[in-house]
């Protein structure tokens, strides 16, 4: 069985399409955990329908706010062997447990993931395309999420794990950046994971009442904050894998570097103060990493002449559509 874990705030006008996509699965045996998240519409009274309506579906109210709470509640709650997150305002392919499942049991592996769309659409309709599954190792994985960003690794969803890896918790005191600290945490306990080459889930992107929305300056700090306790946990928990700290330092150094241009536009010298340091230290680990090869120009390119860069990576995206 594979425990749906979906948290819900605020999400009137999307939550039933999303359970919806869910339950018309050709995959039938799941458990679908809604984890009402003190929402101020009607979301409450729709989860509680839902429950009525639908055996497999159970409803559970947090008083405590947060994304990463309701998760952690629902990873405590579920019973499934197997465990995917779902965000209320997105919808999946009517393939989609079916075919990360059997891809899954194919490699005999812990952790799948698949591709998506992202867009506006509220209605897409998922093309049957045939499925090519690959290995990803846990190096290749976290060069993807840290030192490339690519939203595809850092997101909770799009992917299925084993419930043997539920141990691993969301930071509740992590307000942004708390889904890539999860999936490092987990792909370095199991080691690598298979791609599922096909979209199979849609991120929608219309929902104005979304955190990825949100443009408060102290709250986008976790993403700060975030990167500083993975360097703690792999520097103590995975010291010989140097590569890895060195990934996350890459990632430390563009992203408070993107944060102090901000916080110089506005004013705002306590951030900077904060910031300095930090980047510091990751400027000087990236400039003397051992194991960054060939990326190393590119990452302190892009730190020293950033704007260049985003005018070179505009230019090679028209030149590829002519």
């Amino acid at each position: 069985m594979i425990s749906v874990i979906i948290p819900v705030h605020n999400v009137e006008r999307f939550l039933e399409k999303c359970v919806k996509s869910v339950l018309e699965n050709t995959y039938k045996d799941i458990e679908v955990i809604l984890i009402e998240n003190g929402s101020t519409d009607s979301s409450k009274e729709i989860c509680f329908r839902l429950e009525k309506e639908n055996p497999c579906v159970k409803v559970i109210v947090s008083e405590i706010k947060g994304v990463s709470r309701a998760r952690n509640l629902g990873l405590d709650a579920a019973t499934g062997d197997y465990i995917t997150f779902i965000d209320a305002d997105d919808y999946v392919s009517p393939y989609y447990f079916e075919t990360l499942l059997s891809c899954l049991e194919k490699h005999n592996a812990d952790f799948v993931m698949c591709n998506f769309i992202m867009g506006k659409a509220e209605n897409y309709d998922f093309p049957d395309l045939k499925t090519n599954c690959t290995r990803i190792t846990a190096d290749d994985f976290l060069t993807h999420l840290y030192c490339k960003n690519e939203f595809l690794y850092s997101s909770v969803a799009m992917k299925i794990i084993n419930r043997k890896l539920a141990d691993v918790r969301f930071d509740e005191d992590i307000s942004y950046a708390e889904d890539r600290s999860f999936m490092a945490r987990v792909i370095a306990k199991v080691g690598e994971c298979v791609h599922v080459d096909r979209e199979l889930y849609y991120y929608y992107r219309g929902n104005g009442n979304s955190i990825c929305n949100n443009k408060d300056q102290d709250l986008r700090m976790d993403m700060v904050y975030s990167l500083i306790k993975d360097l703690d946990f792999f520097k103590s928990s995975y010291s010989v894998k140097q590569n890895w700290v060195d990934s996350i330092y890459v990632n430390l150094l563009l992203t408070t570097a993107q944060r102090m241009k901000i916080a110089k536009k506005t004013g705002r010298k306590d951030l900077i103060r904060t910031l300095k340091p930090i980047n510091k230290e990751a400027l000087f680990a990236v400039v003397h990493a051992k194991h960054l090869g060939k990326m190393k120009l590119r990452i302190i390119f892009e730190y020293y002449f950033p704007n260049t860069l985003q005018f070179l990576y505009r230019i090679v995206q028209k030149l590829k559509l002519r």
